[in-house]
């Protein structure tokens, strides 16, 4: 009995070891890796310390007003994704992307990307980069709520404003439950957060499938794959998870924008059943969403009395910067202009 207790305690600590050095060597592939990729693809913009944190803002173009590009959720928000609609859009005015917390070349900062903590940040960077003068705001999905928020903490600050299928704070509470509870994504990150900076998510290869989801650019594939595999992009992407909860659980009906020059643009491909889903998912289901979200739409067009809306009507949620950036970069110069020349936005 005495040898086979002992052959377990030698059984354990054997495999304990080797538990130690994968993790240990994990970690020193993940860390290299990472040096590796960051020197492949710097920053293009520029690292601004912002309470103790670095953030990442690039700024293209020049001229008045500034306008500011807020991503949606999720370290699929980060700001280079959208660099040929940044980079065309330039030509108007100044247009500048950044990256929150964790997102992209910025630093994290652990705990739930919540509105409040998003607006109240983008101020201080846009101070520590120095930029003071009026704003526009665009944001798309999640970062419509962003921007939002910040017009309500920053209202003297924020001159237009342009909604890309924003989300809307009460759309958790009208949009159709699922027909079939899944796994939460929260539960599935919770995991991998521990597992990405030991360098297990890169072996495996298990980011790639995020990659090939994003509506980017081929150019641009390399860079995002490099930063969604930085060690800490998982638990970025928890983080922005449960604030969005957390910020919709205590959602009100969203404010009023006054007159503020306002474009909304909502998305338009026609509704389809999406292949491979349980049976309980159908087509009316669907309808059924879309007509709720083109509901919400409306009602964020009339937050504003000097506002618009526009149909994309080829594009999906996710992919109206990639199939029609040009609704986009129509849509933040209309609004330039009303800003420049103190009038109302022109219909097309």
């Amino acid at each position: 009995m005495e040898k086979v207790a002992k052959f377990f305690k030698v059984l354990f600590g054997g495999l304990l070891a080797v538990i130690i050095i994968a993790a240990i060597s994990g970690r020193i592939y993940q860390v290299r890796s990472e040096y590796v990729d960051l020197r492949q693809y710097p920053a293009p913009g520029e690292l601004v310390i912002v309470s103790g944190h670095l953030m990442h803002i690039n700024c293209l173009g020049s001229g008045s007003p500034t306008v500011i590009l807020e991503q949606g959720a999720g370290t699929g928000g980060q700001a280079t994704l959208w660099q040929d609609l940044h980079e065309q859009s330039s030509r108007i005015t100044r247009v500048c992307a950044y990256d929150r917390a964790g997102v992209g070349y910025s630093e994290p900062v652990n705990i739930p990307t919540r509105s409040a903590d998003v607006a109240s940040t983008l101020r201080l960077l846009l101070h520590q980069y120095g930029i003071e003068e009026d704003l526009v705001l665009v944001g798309w999905s999640r970062g419509g709520v962003h921007i939002r928020e910040f017009q309500k903490q920053f209202p003297d600050l924020v001159s237009g404003m342009v909604l890309v299928d924003s989300a809307h704070e009460l759309q958790y509470q009208r949009v159709p439950d699922a027909p079939v509870q899944a796994a939460t994504g929260t539960s599935l990150y919770q995991v991998a957060q521990y597992l990405q900076p030991l360098g297990l998510l890169r072996i495996t290869g298990l980011v790639e499938a995020q990659i090939q989801g994003f509506a980017i650019a081929e150019k641009e594939i390399p860079r995002a794959r490099a930063l969604y595999n930085m060690s800490h992009s998982i638990s970025t992407l928890l983080n922005e998870t449960i604030g969005a909860e957390i910020d919709f659980d205590e959602a009100s009906e969203p404010a009023s924008l006054g007159d503020l020059p306002l474009v909304v643009i909502t998305q338009g491909e026609p509704v389809v059943l999406p292949p491979r889903l349980p049976p309980a998912y159908t087509l009316e289901y669907f309808q059924e969403t879309r007509r709720v979200w083109n509901e919400l739409q409306s009602e964020l067009a009339q937050l504003s009395t000097n506002s618009k809306q526009v149909i994309a009507s080829e594009s999906g949620h996710g992919n109206i910067h990639s199939r029609q950036p040009e609704i986009i970069i129509n849509a933040i110069s209309d609004v330039v202009l009303a800003v420049r020349n103190s009038s109302d936005l022109v219909t097309h």
